[in-house]
């Protein structure tokens, strides 16, 4: 699994805060990307996920991290604002998860 960390971050210069589980949810649905309607749904779970998470950080599976992924490297349209976004999924952890015994 993937931990991305989902936690607002200050923009340079700027008063505001870098709305990360948004930025993270909305990428997944840019137009460069060229959406089918099938695909459409898949990527509305994940976002759905990623902004009902309410953690700091947020796990996701091998085929939703390959989703954010491929979209993050699509995506032309990106700003120095987006820097620390670009960092915290292209970095993110390798997290190894133990399923509990019952």
């Amino acid at each position: 699994m993937k931990k991305i960390i989902i936690t607002n971050y200050a923009i340079g210069g700027c008063e505001g805060l870098y709305p990360m589980a948004e930025a993270l949810a909305e990428v997944l649905f840019h137009p460069a990307l060229k959406i089918v309607a099938l695909d459409l749904l898949k990527r509305d779970d994940l976002a759905r996920k990623i902004v009902s998470c309410g953690t700091d950080s947020i796990l996701l599976e091998e085929t939703e991290y390959a989703m954010v992924r491929s979209a993050v490297e699509k995506v032309d349209t990106y700003t120095r604002n987006d820097v620390e976004f670009i960092r915290r999924v292209l970095n993110a952890e390798t997290v190894e998860i133990q399923e509990k015994n019952a």
